[in-house]
C-alpha cells in the first residue's frame, strides 16, 4: 500500500474529480445583514464610496459596469458587485484551473425561494440564492427539515442525489435530473440548480466575469 506522499509524487491526488460551486447571490446575506444593522451603510449616496473603497483605481469602471439604476436597491447593487468579484468569478476561474488536471463539475445553486436561513430581510431586495440558502436542501438544520414546500422537497431530493451520486461514482447524477456537464479550461458553463430542475447556463456572462481580472 503506497503512503500518501507517494500518491502525491505520482500525481494521482491531482486527478481526483471535483464538485465545485456556490450560490448565485452569495453576498446578499452579508450586504443585507450590514444594511439591517445600519440602514445608512449602503445607500444611493454611499454606493460610489463603497465601490471606491473596495476597488480603488478601478472604481469608475465598476460603477459603469454596475450602474445603480440597474438594480432595485443600492444594497442589491453592491451585493451583486461583491458576489461577482469575490465569489462567482473566482470560483469559475478555479474550476477552469481544476480542469487542467482533473475532471471538474461546476454548479451554481440558484433557487430564489429557499428558506431564509440567514433571517435577512431588506425592503426592496429579494433574498435570492444568498449565502447558505443551499444548506437546507442537503442537510437538516438544527435537527429540522426546513423544506416544507413540495417543490423544495423535490429539489432537495435532486440535490442529495447529485451529491451522493458524486460520492459513489465521481460523477454527480440523480434519477430524472439534468446531467452535470464537466468543466473545461475555457468553459464558463455551470449546472444551475433550481426547483424547476437543473439547466446549463453561462455563468461567466451572467456574473460579468469577462470584466473581472482572473487574478485580482
Amino acid at each position: 500500500m503506497a503512503h500518501p506522499p507517494d500518491a502525491v509524487r505520482a500525481g494521482r491526488i491531482g486527478r481526483i474529480p471535483v464538485l465545485s460551486g456556490g450560490d448565485h447571490d452569495e453576498a446578499r446575506s452579508f450586504a443585507g445583514g450590514a444594511a439591517m444593522a445600519d440602514p445608512s451603510s449602503i445607500t444611493e449616496a454611499t454606493y460610489p464610496q463603497l465601490v471606491q473603497a473596495a476597488f480603488g483605481v478601478r472604481a469608475a469602471d465598476v460603477l459603469r459596469e454596475y450602474p445603480l439604476q440597474r438594480y432595485p436597491t443600492p444594497v442589491e447593487a453592491f451585493s451583486t458587485v461583491i458576489t461577482d468579484a469575490a465569489w462567482s468569478c473566482p470560483t469559475l476561474a478555479g474550476d477552469q484551473a481544476f480542469a487542467r488536471t482533473t475532471k471538474v463539475f461546476p454548479y451554481e445553486f440558484a433557487e430564489s425561494h429557499a428558506p431564509n436561513v440567514n433571517q435577512v430581510n431588506v425592503p426592496g431586495m429579494a433574498q435570492g440564492a444568498a449565502h447558505a440558502t443551499d444548506t437546507p436542501y442537503l442537510f437538516d438544520l438544527g435537527g429540522k427539515n426546513l423544506l416544507t414546500d413540495p417543490a423544495q422537497a423535490r429539489h432537495g431530493e435532486r440535490m442529495v442525489g447529485y451529491w451522493s451520486g458524486f460520492a459513489r461514482t465521481g460523477t454527480p447524477a440523480a434519477p430524472g435530473a439534468a446531467d452535470a456537464v464537466p468543466g473545461t479550461v475555457t468553459s464558463t458553463s455551470v449546472l444551475s440548480l433550481t426547483a424547476a430542475g437543473g439547466t446549463v447556463v453561462d455563468s461567466g456572462s451572467d456574473h460579468h466575469c469577462g470584466f473581472w481580472p482572473r487574478n485580482p
